[in-house]
This record gives C-alpha cells, sequence and structure tokens, in this order.
C-alpha cells in the first residue's frame, strides 16, 4: 500500500468525533481566548481612561499675526509687567493689541531695514528711564502684589 506524505495524512489520522464539538477540547481554547480578550480589552479601556489625565496644556495661541503667533503667556506676562511697575494692568484684550503694534512695529523697522540705534545712545535714553523707575522698597511692595 502507498502512504501519503505526513502533511496530506493530517486529516485522514482525525476521525469524526462520536460527540458533539461542544464537548471537545477546542471549547476550552474558545473560552480562554475569549476570556483573555476581554481581559485585553479591560485593560485597555482602562489604561486609555488615565491618558486624558495625563495631558496637560501649556500655553495657547491667542492670535497669530501673519506667519508668527502671540501666546497667552505673552500676554500674561505683559500683564504681570505692567502690575509690577503701574500697580494695574490693561485687559487681556488691550495687551493683545498692544503685542500685535509690536510686532507691526518691529517686523516694518526689519523689513525697511531700519539702523539700530547706537550702543551710547540707548544706555543714555535708558539711564533717564531708570531714574524714573520705583526705589528698591516700592519694588518689594510690587513684587508682593504682582505675585
Amino acid at each position: 500500500m502507498h502512504e501519503l506524505p505526513g502533511w496530506l495524512a493530517g486529516p485522514a489520522k482525525h476521525t469524526t468525533p462520536r460527540l458533539s464539538n461542544l464537548f471537545q477540547s477546542g471549547g476550552e481554547l474558545l473560552v480562554r481566548g475569549l476570556a483573555s480578550g476581554v481581559l485585553l480589552v479591560s485593560l485597555l479601556m482602562a489604561n486609555a481612561a488615565e491618558l486624558p489625565a495625563l495631558q496637560e496644556i501649556v500655553d495657547r495661541i491667542a492670535a497669530r499675526v501673519e506667519n508668527d503667533i502671540v501666546l497667552l503667556s505673552d500676554i500674561r506676562l505683559l500683564s504681570r509687567y505692567q502690575q509690577f511697575l503701574d500697580g494695574k494692568s490693561e485687559t487681556d484684550a488691550q495687551i493683545l493689541d498692544r503685542l500685535i503694534d509690536q510686532w507691526i512695529v518691529r517686523t516694518e523697522a526689519d523689513v525697511s531695514r531700519f539702523p539700530h540705534p547706537p550702543m551710547g545712545r540707548s544706555t543714555a535714553a535708558w539711564s533717564v528711564y531708570g531714574s524714573r523707575l520705583p526705589r528698591r522698597s516700592n519694588t518689594k511692595k510690587g513684587e508682593s502684589r504682582a505675585g
């Protein structure tokens, strides 16, 4: 008699069971596979529920001016600086307008290749302005007010 190769003889080795498929060992594998699938999905769901809690907004875009942006942190920084110097600050909308105006002036100066002032002139202007700044004792009070 002629024998079949092993890979072809596989189905012939296994005969049809006399009992129903419900009582076969393959049912255990199906249940284990289902249970492991449910476990895997529940772990993924639990892990996915924690992901939004790990994310944090660091900064926000307040405005876009051409190819540049003004951040909310820039507005808050200028607000704190105004609070520090004057004891009061403008509204966020006014500060945003001021920052956009500064961007426009800076961009126009760069485009027109306007020369920067000489170093001696800027230090002289700073010394005049510095004399108008509050004294160190008043500065400590301003720091406590600004936070």
